[in-house]
């Protein structure tokens, strides 16, 4: 890598690090140009040559957090379905919870706002763990993991939308025990298969 490859790579870590902070303190929504270069240090011109929409951005969080993400998995659903659990309740029981919640109600009414969530959805933490255990075949090869993603997701959205219950770690766990329980491997209910 030439110097001028090596100042990209470091501008765009610099970026990355900034995103991924403003996302841990107030959300999706607290991202915008002017976020980043104050708290990245790179100029607005800059961000605008890397990433000439915000959604380009995103995407490559998202490939950022999948790859971390894919590197903590053992192997095993048992372990990884309580970890990434726990990593969408910080991230909805957090500062960003709001604005996430703010960020799916809008996505209902704008087009783009909708691709964006959609897109994330394919690499939801639950839904990578769940992939992962099917590949190892600890979850049935026809198994629906939207289903599944929508019985272990759906309860943590309805506690933080709909309660003044807490969205924490341990209502996570029960919430992943329950599904692994019945559909985890050795699960005793039927197959789960949603229209």
């Amino acid at each position: 890598m030439d110097g001028r490859g090596a100042r990209a790579a470091r501008t765009r870590e610099r970026v990355v690090r900034a995103a991924q902070e403003l996302i841990e303190e107030g959300g999706p929504a607290a991202i915008t140009y002017s976020a980043l270069a104050e708290r990245s240090g790179v100029g607005r011109a800059t961000l605008y040559r890397h990433w000439p929409e915000l959604a380009d951005l995103w995407r490559d969080l998202r490939g950022e957090m999948v790859g971390r993400l894919q590197a903590q998995l053992s192997g095993d659903l048992a372990v990884d379905l309580p970890l990434v659990m726990g990593q969408m309740t910080r991230m909805l029981g957090g500062a960003g919870g709001s604005s996430l919640i703010t960020l799916l109600e809008r996505a209902r009414w704008d087009p783009e706002t909708r691709a964006q969530v959609a897109a994330a959805e394919r690499s939801n933490p639950v839904r990578l763990a769940l992939g992962a255990a099917q590949q190892r075949g600890q979850l049935a090869a026809d198994a629906d993991l939207d289903a599944l993603s929508a019985l272990l997701l759906g309860p943590l959205l309805y506690r933080a939308l709909m309660t003044q219950r807490p969205v924490d770690d341990a209502y996570a766990e029960a919430v992943a025990a329950a599904v692994l329980d019945a559909w985890g491997p050795g699960g005793t209910a039927r197959a789960l298969r949603l229209p």
